[in-house]
This record gives structure tokens, sequence and C-alpha cells, in this order.
């Protein structure tokens, strides 16, 4: 069943916008879902509601209300509803009550949003939000938009488009924020993995996944020391340095970091060892 709040009191809507303007945290979901009508004329099918043409819509072509069937294949997440509809050139076949509805299909649809539009010209916006403010989405399988009248009494509808959004998923699995930069990102997980701290990391940052540690295997924070003499034999960097953590697990000294480099023995030892 949809997660979201019961049926909200209706609201009135004016105006429109004469450019389509959604916040980028928002994605378009249509694409992604089979499209259906209750009706409609020859020619003027549920195709004009998708082909981004204003100049094309759905007529529909029978009893009121005229449905828009939007089902998707598996759970979504939408939290916006943005139509064109134009009273001053379809008049009585201008919609003025919306419904709409979802559910996980026909069976059990349940009204999430009722509005009324008042000689609307231009993108009418409808937030399927619900009145708890942590409702900002509803989660469903298939979405309905019922015209349930029209202005002056008219019988069928024109809709001349209609796109769905829901969230953008989170480019970063298991973290909370929504980072969308690539600068932002970068620095994301450079703090969930805590790589060594010689704050240069050219060779290593795509590594870091992996090994999570600095990984690029070149080490000039821990003085020009291979892979090899870092982790293995009897004179390894960590025998030298018992005292020291290994590699990723630096302690702090203070508010600062002791690094790698700084273990190998510093700048001396950076210069007389680096191959």
């Amino acid at each position: 069943m949809a997660e979201s709040s019961e049926g909200e009191e209706e609201g009135k809507l004016t105006g429109g916008n004469p450019q389509l303007m959604v916040d980028d945290d928002l994605r378009e979901m249509g694409k992604k879902a089979a499209w259906s009508v209750s009706s409609c004329k020859p020619g003027n099918g549920v195709a004009s509601l998708r082909d981004d043409n204003l100049d094309t819509y759905w007529q529909s072509d029978g009893a009121q209300p005229h449905l828009v069937n939007i089902q998707f294949q598996k759970k979504v997440k939408l939290q916006l509803v943005v139509l064109y509809v134009d009273f001053k050139l379809d008049e009585s076949y201008t919609p003025s009550k919306i419904s709409i509805r979802a559910g996980d299909g026909f069976h059990n649809l349940k009204e999430i949003k009722a509005v009324e539009l008042a000689k609307p010209t231009g993108w009418m916006y409808i937030s399927l939000s619900g009145s708890d403010p942590r409702e900002t989405f509803v989660n469903t399988f298939m979405l309905q938009i019922a015209v349930l009248s029209n202005h002056l009494n008219g019988r069928d509808t024109h809709v001349r488009q209609i796109k769905v959004y829901g969230p953008r998923p989170n480019p970063i699995p298991h973290q909370p924020f929504q980072f969308t930069s690539t600068e932002f990102i970068t620095y994301s997980t450079l703090r969930a993995f805590m790589p060594c701290a010689c704050l240069q990391f050219p060779q290593c940052l795509m590594r870091l996944k992996s090994f999570h540690a600095c990984a690029c295997l070149q080490f000039p924070c821990a003085g020009g020391f291979r892979y090899e003499e870092l982790f293995k034999g009897p004179l390894s960097i960590w025998d030298k340095h018992p005292e020291s953590p290994p590699l990723g697990r630096s302690h702090h000294t203070g508010s600062r970091i002791t690094t790698p480099w700084e273990i190998a023995g510093g700048e001396e030892t950076l210069k007389g060892k680096v191959t």
C-alpha cells in the first residue's frame, strides 16, 4: 500500500508557470512507468501526455472521472506531480478538480491529494508531501490522476503534459547526507575511510575504496618505503617503530594525526630513501 498521509483537505491552485522549473534534487520518474488512460479521442491518446510538446494534448472520450494511470514495476518514491493545462486555449476542457491516488494497483488505490484548479494556464505543481513534515514523498507501485470535473461544466478534458518526480537516490550508500558535487563526495569518502593524512592524495584517491588506507603503493608520505618494506620482513617500518599504529589507524597527538610520513622519520628520511 502507498505510504502517505490520509486524503487531505482540498487546496486551490491558480495561475501557472510558463516554464517548467524543478529542484535539482528531484528526478523525473515517468519514463520508468507504464502509462494508460481511461479513454481518448483518436490521435489524442496517452502518448500526447509524454511527448514534451505543449501543442498536443490528451483528450478524454467518456464519462467522468477521466483517469491517467501510472504503474511502476517496483515501488518508487514520488514527491511531485506537474501538469501543463491551458484554460485560454482549452476553456471548458480544462480540469477544475483533480484527485491523486496511490496504491499497489487498481484494487487498493487511496486518495492522497485533492486539488482545485482556477483557470490555470501553464505548469501546475502538486506536491505529494503529507501533513507530517517527515512525509516528504509517497512510496507506491501506482499513481492515478483523476479529473473529477472541468471548467464551465465541460464533459471531456484536455491535459497537455504530465511529469512525475521523485527524490534522487543517495550517491553514497549508507551515507545519510546526499552529497551531489564531485568535491563533496570525494571528501566524504576520505573521512569515512580515514586514510593516511599526507593531504596529497594524487595517486591513491581512486584506490581508497578497495584498500581502505593509503594504497598508492608509492608511499611518498612514508619516506619512500616500498610496500614490501612496510609490511614484510624483520626490517619493516612497523618493526622499527613498534610504538606506531598500523597504516590507516593513525593515532592522535593532541589534535593532530600522526602520519606514516612522520613515523618513517620525516623529511630527512624522505630525502634519503625516495626510490
